[in-house]
C-alpha cells in the first residue's frame, strides 16, 4: 500500500558504503602484525623451549629462582634444585628461560 521512497537512496554496496569498513580491516591487520602474530610465536618458542628440557639444564622460573633440572617427574613437572640439597617440584609451564648446562 504505502511505500516509502528516500531522495538519493544508493544501493548497500556502493563504492561509499565499502570504503567505510576499509580503516576497520587496516586496523586489524596491524593489531595482527603488531600484537597477535608476534605474542603467538613467542607462545610457541616458549612451549618449543619447555618440551625440550633435560636432566642438567638451568632455568629461570617465573618468581625469579634460578635452579637446575634434577629430575623430570612428567610431562608437566620438573623437580628442580634450587640450591645444595633444596629440591623444588615444579610445573613445566612456570619455567620462562634456559640459561644453558
Amino acid at each position: 500500500m504505502f511505500q516509502l521512497i528516500y531522495a538519493g537512496a544508493t544501493p548497500l554496496v556502493s563504492g561509499v558504503d565499502v570504503m567505510r569498513f576499509v580503516p576497520f580491516l587496516l586496523i586489524f591487520v596491524v593489531f595482527y602484525f603488531l600484537l597477535f602474530k608476534p605474542q603467538n610465536d613467542k607462545m610457541k618458542k616458549q612451549k618449543q623451549m619447555q618440551d625440550n628440557l633435560s636432566v642438567g639444564d638451568h632455568v629461570l622460573i617465573n618468581n625469579g629462582f634460578l635452579g637446575k633440572i634434577a629430575k623430570i617427574v612428567n610431562d608437566n613437572e620438573v623437580l628442580l634444585e634450587i640450591s645444595d640439597g633444596v629440591k623444588v617440584r615444579c610445573l613445566k609451564q612456570v619455567i620462562v628461560e634456559k640459561r644453558g648446562n
